[in-house]
């Protein structure tokens, strides 16, 4: 049984997990020279909002029913999600380069942990 699948422990899993991706990612964006502050409230409510969503309402809902779904079926909705990544990109993309705010660096995140 994996750790994640260990009910008692699944909470310890995240939050190492979670952890150890924030000790990693930190460097890479001071490395990148990504401004970290300087952004408004209003921002900071949808920087939020975008990491809180997909993170405990994916993530980590996929970490809580492994020991009530099929390993299987969890891995097919990842990889599903994986394959449909760089299409939503691509309208990001297409969506933000008729606007004129088109950067590269707003999709490096997604890039990185689409690996």
């Amino acid at each position: 049984m994996g750790l994640g699948r260990s009910p008692g422990r699944r909470g310890a899993y995240s939050i190492v997990v979670y952890s150890a991706a924030a000790a990693t990612l930190l460097p890479v964006a001071l490395g990148f020279e990504v401004r970290l502050c300087g952004y408004s409230g209003e921002t900071w409510f949808w920087l939020a909002a975008i990491t809180a969503g997909p993170q405990l309402m994916g993530h980590t809902v996929f970490n809580w029913a492994l020991p009530y779904v099929q390993a299987s079926i969890i891995s097919g909705t990842i990889l599903a999600a994986l394959l449909a990544s760089p299409l939503r990109e691509t309208r990001a993309a297409y969506d933000c380069g008729r606007r004129g705010i088109l950067d590269h660096r707003a999709f490096l995140g997604d890039a990185v942990s689409s690996l």
